[in-house]
């Protein structure tokens, strides 16, 4: 019987979010935050089954200010929606540091 053999896959090449930035009627600052759909499958995940720390920890490793996060993180459910509506039509301004 053949014995498997513990593999660990590893990117290459560390992977950059390209970023977008957006104004929100909610704020009086523009956020710069990794382009929605570029977010990697385990934060879509967490989106749908209502665990944002895990969104905002992406966000945090993907180079967006901390500030911005926590900004991020006090929305009520009902502000969320508005919000993310204006985060998918944000700008592209390029990549932001790379994230593991």
């Amino acid at each position: 019987m053949p014995t498997s053999k513990k593999r660990k896959f590893e990117r290459k090449v560390e992977k950059s979010y390209p970023f977008v930035t957006f104004k929100s009627e909610l704020f009086d600052d523009e956020f710069s935050f990794p382009k929605l759909e570029s977010a990697p499958l385990r934060v879509i995940e967490a989106m749908n089954t209502g665990e944002v720390q895990h969104v905002s920890a992406w966000l945090i490793s993907a180079g967006a200010d901390k500030e911005a996060v926590e900004a991020y993180r006090d929305l009520s459910q009902e502000e969320l929606m508005e919000f993310i509506e204006d985060w998918t039509a944000g700008q592209p301004v390029g990549l932001g540091k790379s994230a593991s």
